[in-house]
């Protein structure tokens, strides 16, 4: 996703960063500035787990070795307590066990320092995915719902349910996830179908197909540049 859309729908996330080493610390938050308007920073792991217990985060970022209370084991406390809080580590550690223990842990990703601008863009778009695609419940247009958990559309007035296929819930899960926002076609095409074949059209016949299963349109199309999902109201919790 471009930097533009993918800031528009971070912004408004609340961050909270860990590093023990001042000047990464200042340099990695300026960075994440340009993503995100409110960023909690931690100089250590114990005193990142007492903000965490005592506000509230979207996305969580950390260094591995700090005093007190290293990353690896602030990560296990919080997950003690939030088992879906997005969680990405910042890391010089280039080692199997550390990264072995983070996938154990269930982290959302890993970037080695030193790392670029667009490793950090792929890292927030998937960490912002997460967090949106974390809440159940999507209101469409035409009084349709789309039920993240049971991965269905279901119509509230008639009450029909409509059952998907694997891609038509990944191309609506990748819309859901960034809502109110156009997505570029490329992307999508990425991200359903993993594979080195450069043609849209699959993306086209997956929208024309759901149309015609839901025989309404939940899909706007951006002439020139990509999709958008025609919601009508918040995600509910």
């Amino acid at each position: 996703m471009e930097f533009e859309a993918l800031a528009n729908v971070s912004k408004n996330l609340n961050v909270l960063y860990v590093e023990d080493d001042e000047d990464t610390l200042v340099q990695t938050s300026k960075m994440l500035q340009n993503y995100f308007k409110s960023i909690d920073t931690a100089s250590n792991g114990e005193d990142g787990y007492d903000k965490f217990y005592s506000h509230k985060y979207d996305i969580i970022f950390t260094d591995i070795s700090m005093p007190h209370l290293d990353g690896l084991d602030m990560i296990a406390k919080i997950k003690e307590q939030n088992q879906d809080i997005p969680i990405a580590i910042f890391s010089a550690h280039d080692d199997s066990e550390c990264f072995l223990k983070s996938i154990e842990l269930g982290i959302d990703g890993y970037l080695l320092k030193p790392y670029n601008v667009k490793q950090l863009n792929t890292l927030i778009e998937k960490l912002v995915s997460k967090n949106h695609t974390s809440k159940p419940i999507l209101k469409l247009e035409n009084d349709l719902i789309w039920d993240s958990t049971e991965k269905t559309i279901l119509n509230s007035i008639t009450k029909e349910c409509y059952k998907l296929t694997s891609k038509e819930i990944l191309l609506i899960e990748y819309l859901a996830s960034h809502q109110n926002s156009v997505v570029k076609l490329e992307d999508i095409q990425e991200h359903i179908y993993d594979d080195f074949i450069e043609s849209t059209k699959r993306i086209r016949n997956l929208i024309s197909r759901l149309k015609a299963k839901l025989e309404f349109d939940i899909i706007e199309s951006i002439y020139g540049y990509g999709y958008r999902l025609k919601t009508c109201g918040d995600i509910e919790n």
